[in-house]
């Protein structure tokens, strides 16, 4: 995890480099520019190394916004990314399905309305034996466990990757299954 957060960093240094030297591109150009069009007549539209440098900058424009969009997102979901869940199955005598959840956060802040739940096919499975047990907190380092039971005729459909379901620090809902991971909107 740590290794991949710093080669995202790194990427971004790269692509700052990138910017900067666009920037210094442009400055060069702009220079170039003024000197030649400074003994031009008036009526003239501008010259070759102005449109090129009003094109660069727009481009250096586009790409730091570009940056600027993705290392936000990359922070706004560093905490969400460090919520884990998983669950362990027991198959009881009558062929149903005794399921223990866990959910344990690695992140530095709590998080709360905490849920997690099975899931078959693909979506939520709602079931009497489910129960759902909101406004739970989970401190940084901490860990909780639901337990549910699935009856026979559900357990063999039942995915192996609980929904979880929480809030966290800055107020955004998320939903995450396995390392899928999406801000919900509210």
């Amino acid at each position: 995890m740590a290794r991949c957060a710093a080669r995202r960093s790194t990427v971004g240094r790269g692509w700052r480099g990138v910017v900067m030297t666009l920037t210094l591109l442009i400055l060069a150009t702009n220079s170039t520019a003024l000197a030649a069009t400074g003994s031009e007549s008036p009526d003239r539209v501008g010259t070759y190394p102005a449109w090129l440098s009003a094109a660069l900058t727009g481009l250096a424009f586009l790409i730091t916004a570009t940056i600027f969009h993705r290392d936000r997102r990359d922070r706004i979901r560093d905490q969400a990314q460090l919520v884990y869940a998983w669950e362990d199955r027991d198959v009881e005598a009558d062929g149903s399905l005794l399921v223990k959840a866990s959910v344990v956060n690695k992140s530095e802040a709590p998080i709360w309305d905490v849920q997690i739940l099975p899931r078959k096919h693909g979506k939520e499975f709602h079931a009497a034996s489910v129960t759902r047990v909101g406004d739970v907190a989970i401190k940084p380092g901490e860990s909780a466990d639901w337990t549910w039971r699935i009856g026979p005729a559900d357990a063999s459909a039942m995915d192996r990757q609980p929904l979880l379901v929480f809030t966290d620090a800055a107020n955004r809902s998320w939903r995450k299954v396995g390392s899928r991971l999406a801000k919900t909107r509210v």
